[in-house]
């Protein structure tokens, strides 16, 4: 039997290696948990920042909360496109202790983005991790969407109320107007600017907003004297049409360029699409598979009169151009504005 103490009451030496040696096998474990490994160096030797940072955002009943910074967060679990790519730009993807959720960027980048990023950070693949493993991990910072707050869901960590309990900040990329889904390219920017001052990367925050608004003034003027385009914003599902208004990103980037959206109900059919008959219509895809719904489209028999097809003026655009866009707010603009003016 293994002596704790040896008989001069010293601890016993084989004692003291078994307790090193157990120490050691925990902090590794640690550090390669679920096979990921992080720079060890960074990780012990780097010292928070304090901060003292005030961000308005939202609880689980998405009802308007202060989130209180003192440091910069060091252990951030991250979910979803937009929050792992700012991550990243700011270069604090070394700060990502886990990471969920689908990218859906055009195909031709597709790979190259997922080697450069996505193989070289913790990566739990498209559904999330419960909210027992993410306690374990032991976060100090959790990024994510409204459905990562839910009371249930597959991409639900828990509400709110429970992290905060715990001294860990959530933030949740929603854009609301009197408690109703409203997103606009101002509220990219400001999510842009509160993740910066989060991470103390304000000036870096700043830069980036600026060069957006920088790109749009200059479509703006390219294009002042073209005409103005009719447009409609279509996604389908199933046997269901949306239509996206002013209400939401992509809608609200067409108007910001000048061009005309076409006002519908938000759920329309077949025959308000005729009616409507717009110059450009954009289409929503969700998975590369969507892709192919394009020639579908086109090749309708029941859409072939429609001016935008005529003329080959359907444009694909991937849900997180147009949804919690993040970074991607700049592609989308660029997107969108060839659609209208090329």
């Amino acid at each position: 039997m293994l002596k704790f103490f040896s008989n001069d009451g010293l601890p016993n030496k084989p004692f003291v290696f078994f307790v090193s040696a157990l120490v050691g096998v925990v902090i590794i474990g640690e550090i390669v948990y679920c096979g990921f490994k992080f720079d060890t160096v960074e990780l012990f030797h780097r010292k928070p920042q304090p901060i003292d940072v005030l961000v308005k955002n939202y609880n689980t009943d998405r009802r308007e909360v202060i989130l209180n910074f003192e440091r910069t967060p060091e252990r951030i679990i991250a979910y979803h496109q937009n929050n792992i790519e700012i991550l990243d730009k700011f270069g604090e993807r070394d700060r990502i202790i886990a990471s969920v959720g689908r990218f859906i960027i055009p195909h031709d980048v597709k790979q190259q983005e997922i080697d450069r990023l996505i193989n070289k950070i913790p990566y739990y693949g498209q559904n999330g991790i419960d909210k027992e493993t993410a306690r374990y991990l032991n976060p100090d910072f959790i990024m994510g969407w409204p459905s990562s707050f839910g009371k249930r869901g597959v991409w639900s960590l828990g509400d709110t109320d429970y992290w905060l309990k715990r001294n860990v900040n959530c933030y949740m990329s929603l854009q609301q107007k009197d408690g109703k889904l409203y997103e606009t390219m101002d509220g990219e920017y400001q999510y842009i600017l509160d993740i910066g001052k989060i991470l103390k990367k304000d000036a870096e925050a700043m830069q980036i907003v600026s060069d957006i608004k920088s790109d749009v003034n200059k479509i703006l003027s390219d294009n002042q004297h073209r005409k103005k385009q009719k447009v409609l914003i279509l996604d389908f599902y199933g046997n269901t049409i949306s239509s996206y208004g002013e209400n939401r990103l992509a809608g609200n980037i067409v108007q910001a360029l000048g061009a005309s959206l076409i006002k519908t109900n938000s759920k329309i059919g077949k025959e308000d699409i005729l009616l409507a008959d717009p110059d450009v219509i954009f289409l929503i895809y969700k998975t590369d598979a969507d892709l192919a719904f394009k020639n579908k489209f086109m090749q309708n028999e029941e859409f072939r009169s429609l001016k935008a097809i005529r003329k080959g003026r359907v444009y694909m655009i991937p849900i997180s151009y147009i949804y919690n866009s993040g970074l991607r707010l700049s592609d989308t603009i660029h997107l969108i504005a060839a659609g209208l003016y090329n």
